[in-house]
């Protein structure tokens, strides 16, 4: 955009620098203020734009439509859906999403299993770790629709006896980010008095790659680590209904010994809920 520049433009009508119009003085011999096509092509783009950035069509018959874009793209930010994903699926935004919120969890892993006991000796398997979890935004500038959705599906156990639980499945978001499942829980050795309570849980590093965004809000190609150490007793507990907290995404529980060789519990599959802002 610019300011009328043509030769009978009235100088600093606005202040200093800053032309306007005239419309001229026949008694004094003040010309009119001349247009040129610079001016016309610079006030029709510095328009048009808005009107365009809107996501709006030039239409020869509205003359509402700079109204319209502006109160678009001033409401921008307004949460448009909410969408949970539950299984593998291509995902495309709704039209109007300019930004995603996803909060997503990888599937847990399977507690251990455990042989059976004899006189005098027992034990218990461990439970299965949490997969990891992630909140983080993205411009959908970043990537290409449709997005391949990969949800990981909860560990499998091991054959019953002294064996470790299967890890849960990875959740990822096409290139922009993957997390790795929970690590199975491992089978005890049986163990006799006290000993035989249960089994301690180990710190495991749990990695994942995620692609940061940069500070000019779009995503870089360099990828960054963030490790996660589980503290004691995660996985170890039981399972809640779907609708509370901490039950995607979590480890098997794990199991007591019994005189017959015992097989650990499945891990729960994680879960993706897409948040779609405009």
């Amino acid at each position: 955009m610019h300011r009328i520049d043509t030769s009978t433009a009235q100088k600093d009508k606005f202040g200093a620098g800053k032309n306007g119009f005239t419309g001229g003085n026949p008694q004094t011999g003040e010309l009119p203020t001349a247009l040129d096509a610079d001016f016309f092509d610079s006030v029709q783009e510095e328009i048009a734009r808005v009107i365009e950035s809107a996501g709006l069509s030039l239409d020869k018959s509205n003359n509402s439509q700079l109204l319209a874009a502006i109160k678009s793209l001033l409401s921008n930010g307004r949460l448009l859906a909410v969408k949970p994903i539950l299984t593998s699926t291509n995902y495309t935004p709704s039209p109007g999403t300019k930004f995603l919120r996803i909060k997503a969890v990888a599937g847990g892993g399977a507690s251990g299993s455990e042989p059976a006991t004899t006189s005098g000796n027992g034990g218990m398997s461990q439970g299965g770790y949490y997969g990891q979890y992630i909140d983080i935004w993205i411009p959908v500038s970043a990537f290409t629709a449709p997005v391949s959705v990969v949800i990981g599906s909860g560990g499998s156990p091991a054959a019953a006896g002294q064996n470790t639980g299967g890890t849960g499945g990875a959740t990822s978001f096409g290139s922009v980010f993957t997390l790795p499942g929970g690590p199975g829980g491992v089978s005890m050795p049986l163990s006799t008095g006290a000993n035989a309570a249960g089994a301690s849980i180990s710190s495991r590093p749990i990695t994942s790659t995620i692609t940061p965004i940069n500070s000019s809000g779009g995503i870089t190609k360099a990828s960054t680590v963030i490790q996660v150490v589980p503290g004691t007793n995660l996985g170890q507990m039981p399972l809640p209904s779907p609708i509370e907290g901490g039950y995607y995404g979590s480890g098997g529980i794990g199991l007591p010994a019994t005189t017959t060789a015992v097989q650990g519990n499945p891990g729960v599959s994680g879960l993706m809920i897409i948040e779609e802002y405009a």
